[in-house]
């Protein structure tokens, strides 16, 4: 049925339901069932160290798919022989990262704006105290409150299509949290050196951007981050 809102109100009544459809889609997957579920629980710990070291065994009953998922997830002996990678971010990795993004971009509302982090950059104190306070939960390992707030925002997949179920649902968090998950993402990705590397459906979302691609080459990770840089910096 199709109806027309036009209130704060009425607006999120109408969403709430769209929302939670789509994001419980995984509902009635095999993680999310018995027996899986009751073996790895939602967080997979402590399983995740033997899913990863390839020592995990699914219980009688798991999805055959689900058991193929698993085995792969194991982390290769050329990835292993490698260097840890070091995700704390530099000052200078820092103000390189901030002085690149969009200062358009929204952020969870309750949290400091992009354009804050990139006024900062100019002056070498507040530089080093905002690097600081995005490494210390990753060198401690801890999460902030604040991280944990995101915002659910619809926006339009095309120019007057205004129907709430062909919106595109993205979620926007703490500026600081997001620097963090793209540094990651960037490092992780180019310490990658596979070969061949079959990379499909490489994805960077962000507020009205989708950067999608697909590489099946002999390809090392730093090639590429050059290929999706851009994305990374919105």
């Amino acid at each position: 049925m199709n109806y027309e809102v036009d209130t704060h109100e009425a607006i999120v009544e109408a969403v709430a339901p769209s929302y939670l459809m789509r994001q419980k889609q995984t509902e009635d997957t095999p993680s999310m069932m018995s027996p899986l579920l009751d073996d790895l629980g939602y967080l997979a710990y402590p399983a995740a160290d033997g899913i990863i070291d390839g020592r995990y065994r699914p219980p009688p009953g798991t999805d055959p798919y689900a058991c193929e998922c698993i085995e792969v997830l194991a982390i290769p002996s050329s990835i292993r022989a490698k260097d840890p990678v070091n995700c704390i971010a530099t000052v200078e990795e820092h103000r390189a990262g901030w002085k690149a993004q969009k200062k358009r971009t929204a952020s969870e509302q309750s949290t400091i704006g992009f354009e804050h982090y990139k006024t900062a950059i100019f002056d070498d104190e507040l530089c080093s105290v905002d690097c600081l306070f995005r490494t210390i939960p990753l060198a401690v390992g801890f999460v902030t409150l604040i991280w944990m707030s995101v915002n659910d925002v619809a926006i339009l997949k095309k120019l007057g299509m205004l129907e709430i179920d062909v919106m595109r649902i993205i979620q926007l968090m703490g500026a600081d949290f997001q620097s963090n998950n793209k540094l990651v993402g960037k490092k992780a990705l180019a310490a990658m050196s596979l070969t061949p590397l079959s990379l499909v459906g490489f994805a960077f979302v962000d507020d009205a951007d989708l950067v999608d691609g697909a590489i099946d080459v002999d390809t090392p990770g730093e090639d590429i981050i050059d290929r999706f840089q851009s994305a990374m910096d919105r």
